[in-house]
């Protein structure tokens, strides 16, 4: 015979079981440590924002240097990469190959921008000279900024050298940099 209730049966089935009784367990902060993957991710990151924060910072500085001096100085290009590469380094934490690409890809950026509004500096102060009242906007478009790009760089093998050993520094002090950032436990 089974144990089981027949249909002609009129007892009630039997009540669910209790539910277990609350029991609190703390919470210990190794329960919410991230994993090497979400550490990872959280390091790189923050090493795009130091160096993106830093390439807006030196770029900025770079360009009022050397509007103020009137004189280019290709040396603060390497400069800036250097500067962002170590900034990766220090949001990262420690520096690596995808740190060296971010921050050479950063440097070329920031040393883009940086000598689009020097030349635009120096170029609305020759037309200024000429016409009064001239005025020239901000931005004219993709053409006339490549154009003025290249113009920058025709017959200046100097300053495209400049900006190569500018985005090396970047990418070494990146990729492999001497600075050390603390240990994460």
């Amino acid at each position: 015979m089974t144990d089981e209730p027949t249909h002609n049966s009129t007892t009630p089935p039997p009540p669910p079981p209790p539910p277990p009784a609350f029991s609190y367990t703390p919470q210990t902060f190794t329960q919410y440590s991230l994993t090497d993957s979400q550490q990872s991710q959280e390091r790189f990151g923050r090493g795009v924002l130091y160096a993106l924060g830093t390439g807006i910072g030196v770029g900025t500085i770079w360009y009022f240097v050397v509007t103020l001096i009137k004189i280019q100085s290709v040396y603060l290009a390497i400069g800036v990469g250097f500067a962002i590469g170590a900034m990766y380094i220090k949001g990262s934490l420690r520096p690596s190959p995808q740190g060296g690409i971010t921050s050479g890809t950063i440097a070329v950026a920031t040393i883009l921008v940086a000598q689009y509004f020097i030349d635009r500096h120096f170029l609305i102060q020759a037309v200024q000279r000429e016409f009064t009242g001239v005025h020239v906007p901000v931005w004219l478009g993709l053409t006339p900024a490549y154009r003025l790009m290249k113009l920058s760089l025709e017959n200046n093998w100097f300053r495209l050298l400049a900006w190569a050993a500018a985005i090396a520094a970047a990418y070494m002090q990146g990729a492999n940099g001497q600075i050390r950032g603390r240990k994460l436990r």
